[in-house]
């Protein structure tokens, strides 16, 4: 059925002005909201048309380069995340995603942030044009304080905030072989701060992939230029180099002028792997990267008009290295000895920080019998933090030196071999805060058949207080008289604490479908929270004191479903749907955790597809969903699609469009709401 001329007519000129933010008359102003139903639709059904097209059409003679791209299969994969040591995926006892080199490249998405959007389960929300909010099962901000990220297998963490500067971490995604994401508690064998999730990100190694590549983008937000070389220099000695720069545009204030949030990055690291004359494997790694951002901040005075607001220039750098030793012992036993050092400046108008970190671990495994294996480890992490405070905010030790010693024990035992695994283990840790933290874990695995895996987890996890909360002197208000209501660190402050339940199943349903669920329970206690203390007057100002101190608890509740669909040799889609529920109380006079509490979406939900029409030219589209959070962030629909063309071997190029269901839409509350808008990507990489 065709629609009539006039309509088709109308409807591009609406679409037309919709997609390039040209004013409307009152009459499409009027029906906009009634038409976004038809845009989702629209956009449901360019993800899902080309199964309908195939389900028509005789099946295509085989050809390898269609093959290729589209035929691996997820639950074969090879994890280390979850247990610090190779696995199937298949049969993990954790609720573990992998984001493969296949998605991050048909995703269009320019920075790792951006490619976590496709893990289900995860929060995933661009708070400004340099800042994201990032997290799983709750309590996710900008400062977010319960996820674990690494670079393969080294921490990222911060002892300021326990948390990720994501925008010092731009490494190119070109250079990242996979991501492995879980969802749920890893601090048996992690450590403190992984209790809501872990994200390693996997760099690729010059064995992985040889030879050089450039690629450039150029779009409405964005422009980057990125290029990297791989190469076998000696038998069974690789190495990679690669370097970028990009600049990012500012994003809007809700009445449409710039929010004074652009930034810009530069970046070059390298990595070696190879292995020596006795067969030990070695890998050596290190970075540099330095770059500015602008931003928009709430200054506080000692006079009317008490408080202004300011636009800065900040800038940020800094480096690592690392190295990775490789044994072993027998066939049945190896070590692995990693040592690495990261040191980073951030120059803000609210306060400078100056933090190098020291690692380093060593940990062994061992297949003891037929049915066991045992893996230990022990390390000690070393920070040198330097923070210059401003009348804003202050720390009462302005430079100050932190210890952190760890060991850990993990058992998996095959009760019935090769079907039921029981792995039993914790993580023994001393830090200068609160003392001696124990983290244990027990995990139950039964591989049903070939086809299903059935497992459940109880674990215990702790977040460790940061300097933050341990020592900040912030001035969050001023008023007259004058007045300042000011918040402040506890040395009394203890470790926020989750006891978590956790069931999972996987299926593959048939050879083409796939599916992974899970439901989880999480009981919160000693959350941080903010109380009022008794007011007093210093000389001729009022203070109006709040302390941290551990007088939050609660849980969150809900499930995560995912599947995989592979129609044909040249098609693959892809689903996810979660719920969470959070409920959170305060005990005494503690101000109540609300904000938290409306920072979780109830529901989230995406669709993909995957579409190689020739072996030249491939289409994918991603349609995402989430619930509103706290005023003004609107629940949201997000479209963002890919069209890529092989143009001559070793030259791609692609055209990305994201958001394109809105000009532009807030995702997360902020002091200073940004409105993410509707961009378009051009890129072309070229491979020699």
């Amino acid at each position: 059925m065709c629609l009539r001329p006039l309509f088709c007519a109308k409807l591009i000129v609406f679409l037309y002005r919709r997609l390039f933010g040209l004013p409307q008359s009152k009459k499409e102003v009027r029906v906009r909201q009634s038409f976004r139903l038809w845009q989702v639709v629209v956009c449901a059904w360019a993800c899902c048309a080309p199964g309908l097209l195939f389900a028509q059409s005789q099946p295509l003679p085989s050809d390898p380069e269609l093959d290729d791209i589209l035929s691996h299969d997820i639950a074969d994969l090879t994890v280390t995340s979850v247990s610090r040591r190779p696995q199937k995926l298949s049969s993990a006892a954790s609720a573990i995603y992998v984001v493969t080199k296949e998605d991050i490249e048909r995703t269009g998405a320019s920075s790792v942030a951006e490619v976590l959007r496709i893990v289900p389960g995860l929060q995933v929300a661009q708070v400004s044009s340099h800042n994201w909010a990032i997290s799983a099962r709750g309590f996710d901000s900008s400062l977010a304080n319960k996820m674990l990220v690494m670079i393969d297998g080294r921490s990222l963490y911060t002892p300021v905030f326990s948390g990720t500067y994501w925008d010092d971490r731009q490494i190119p995604v070109t250079e990242v072989e996979r991501i492995e994401v879980i969802r749920g508690p890893g601090a048996s064998v992690w450590g403190a701060n992984a209790v809501n999730g872990i994200i390693n990100i996997i760099t690729k190694s010059g064995k992985d992939e040889q030879g050089n590549y450039v690629t450039a983008r150029a779009g409405t937000e964005e422009a980057s230029l990125a290029a990297g070389r791989g190469k076998e220099y000696a038998p069974d000695q690789y190495y990679r180099t690669y370097a970028q720069g990009a600049e990012y545009g500012a994003t809007k204030a809700p009445g449409g002028s710039d929010n004074n949030d652009a930034w810009n990055r530069v970046e070059a690291g390298f990595r070696v792997d190879g292995k020596t004359g006795n067969d030990d494997g070695y890998m050596l790694s290190g970075q540099g990267y330095g770059g500015g951002q602008e931003s928009r901040q709430v200054g506080r005075l000692r006079d009317a008009p008490f408080s202004y607001v300011y636009d800065t220039d900040d800038t940020s750098y800094g480096g690592s290295f690392s190295g990775t030793w490789d044994h072993a012992f027998s066939a049945d036993s190896n070590g692995t000895l990693k040592t690495s050092i990261d040191s980073y400046k951030r120059d803000e108008f609210i306060a400078d920080q100056d933090v190098t970190t020291f690692d380093i671990d060593w940990q062994r495994d061992t297949q003891t019998s037929a049915r066991n294996n045992l893996i230990w480890g022990v390390g000690y992490r070393f920070f040198s933090v330097g923070i210059n405070g401003s009348f804003d905010a202050r720390v009462r030790d302005t430079q100050a030196d932190y210890s952190l010693f760890s060991g850990f024990l993990q058992d998996e035992y095959q009760l019935v071999p090769n079907e039921l695994y029981l792995t039993l283990g914790s993580k023994l840790e001393h830090n200068d805060f609160t003392g001696f933290e124990v983290q244990p874990t027990a995990r139950l695995s039964w591989v049903v058949d070939d086809k299903q895996t059935v497992w459940g987890a109880v674990s215990r996890a702790v977040r460790t207080p940061s300097i933050v909360d341990h020592d900040i002197n912030l001035i969050a208000l001023t008023a007259p008289g004058p007045t300042y209501t000011v918040l402040f660190g506890s040395s009394d402050i203890a470790s926020e604490e989750l006891i978590a339940y956790e069931l999972g199943y996987r299926l593959q349903a048939t050879p083409k479908l796939q599916f992974d669920n899970t439901i989880y329970f999480n009981d919160y206690d000693n959350l941080t929270t903010y109380a009022p203390q008794t007011p007093y007057f210093t000389g001729l100002t009022f203070v109006n004191p709040y302390t941290t101190n551990n007088e939050g608890s609660g849980h969150v509740y809900g499930f995560e479903t995912s599947a995989t669909y592979t129609a044909s040799r040249t098609l693959k889609f892809m689903g996810s749907y979660s719920f969470a529920q959070m409920d959170l109380s305060t005990s005494g006079n503690a101000l109540p955790l609300t904000g938290t509490e409306q920072s979780l979406p109830h529901n989230m939900f995406s669709v993909r597809s995957y579409w190689n029409i020739t072996p030249k030219v491939s289409f994918d589209n991603m349609l995402y969903y989430v619930d509103a959070l706290q005023e003004p962030v609107d629940s949201y629909w997000r479209y963002d699609t890919r069209l890529a063309w092989q143009a001559m071997p070793g030259l791609e190029l692609s055209l990305v469009g994201r958001n394109l269901l809105d000009d532009k839409h807030a995702e997360f509350p902020a002091a200073y709401e940004a409105e993410i808008e509707r961009s378009v990507l051009a890129s072309a990489t070229w491979r020699f």
